[in-house]
C-alpha cells in the first residue's frame, strides 16, 4: 500500500481541487491543512531530534526547524508540505487571466520543475497533483479516465507479485501500479453494501486523521510483529491487525481530538 496510497491521495486531492475562492477563503482552506501539518511534522522532528530513527537530525535549532517546515520537510509528512505548495500555486496562476488555460498548466509546470531543483518539492510527486487537476479540467471524467475493470485486479496483482521489489511510484512500474490501483478500488466498491458500505465511506470520510495518525500506530503495531508472524509466516494477519489498529485508533485519535476542543471552547465561551 505504501506504493500508491499516497499518490492516489494526491491524484484525488488535484481532481477536487477547488481555488476558485476568494483569497480570504482560500486561506481559511489551507489553514486547514496547515495547521496539522505544522504540528505534525513539529512533533515528528522534535522525536527525531531524540531518538536515533532513520530520520534523525543532530544540532536542532529555530533556524533549522524553520527549513525544514517551509522548504525541507523531513519524514513522512512531506506530502501535506506537497499539498500545500500545489494549492498555493495553482492558486496564484489562476488568477493571472492574461494567459490561457494551457498555459497555466504549462506554467504550474515550470515553477514547480525549478522549486523541485532547489530540493523544495519532488516535481515527480506534484505530477501526480497535476495529473488529478487536468482530469477534472479537461472534462475527461475521473471514472473515464480511470477504468473499473477485473483486468485491473489482475494486472495489480501480477504487478505487485513480479516486479522484483522496485514498486517505488516514481518509476514506471509504481505508476502503472497507481493507475491499477485506483481501478482496482473502484471495480471492488461496487460490490460493496449495507453496513460495509457505509464503513468504507466513513473511512473514507476520515483519510485526513488516518494519514496523519497511522504512523503513530504503525510503529506501535511493530511491537506485535514478531508474535503475530511466528502464528502466520505469510503475514497476512500482522497485516490485517496493523490495519484494523491503524485505521480505528487514527480515527479514535482524532475524534476525541475533536471533543477535547469543542469542550475548551465551550468553556472559555461561557467564561466570558
Amino acid at each position: 500500500m505504501a506504493v500508491f496510497h499516497v499518490p492516489v491521495f494526491l491524484v484525488i486531492s488535484g481532481y477536487l481541487a477547488n481555488v476558485q475562492k476568494s483569497p480570504r477563503q482560500f486561506a481559511a482552506s489551507l489553514l486547514r491543512i496547515f495547521i496539522p501539518y505544522i504540528i505534525m511534522e513539529c512533533s515528528y522532528v522534535l522525536v527525531a531530534s531524540f531518538l536515533p530513527v532513520r530520520d534523525h537530525i543532530e544540532g536542532l535549532s529555530l533556524a533549522r526547524l524553520f527549513v525544514i517546515l517551509f522548504l525541507q520537510p523531513v519524514g513522512i509528512y512531506w506530502y501535506l508540505h506537497t499539498l500545500l505548495i500545489c494549492y498555493l500555486l495553482l492558486f496564484i496562476i489562476k488568477k493571472i487571466n492574461a494567459i490561457s488555460w494551457h498555459s497555466k498548466i504549462f506554467l504550474f509546470i515550470i515553477v514547480s520543475f525549478i522549486m523541485s531543483k532547489c530540493g523544495i518539492i519532488s516535481f515527480n510527486k506534484v505530477s501526480y497533483f497535476l495529473i488529478g487537476y487536468i482530469i477534472s479540467q479537461t472534462g475527461t471524467g475521473f471514472l473515464n479516465f480511470f477504468r473499473a475493470t477485473p483486468f485491473s485486479i489482475l494486472s495489480f496483482v501480477f504487478l505487485s507479485c513480479f516486479s522484483s521489489g522496485r514498486l517505488d511510484y516514481d518509476l514506471l512500474t509504481g505508476i502503472v501500479i497507481v493507475y491499477l490501483a485506483i481501478g482496482m478500488m473502484l471495480y471492488l466498491f461496487r460490490y460493496i453494501h449495507g453496513r460495509a458500505l457505509n464503513l468504507s465511506l466513513y473511512i473514507g470520510q476520515n483519510t485526513l486523521p488516518i494519514l496523519l495518525f497511522s504512523p503513530i500506530f504503525t510503529y506501535i503495531a511493530k511491537y506485535m510483529e514478531q508474535s503475530l508472524t511466528s502464528i502466520d509466516t505469510t503475514g497476512i494477519i500482522f497485516l490485517l491487525f496493523t490495519l484494523c489498529i491503524t485505521i480505528a485508533g487514527s480515527i479514535i485519535f482524532w475524534k476525541a481530538g475533536q471533543r477535547v476542543y469543542l469542550i475548551c471552547r465551550h468553556s472559555l465561551t461561557t467564561k466570558d
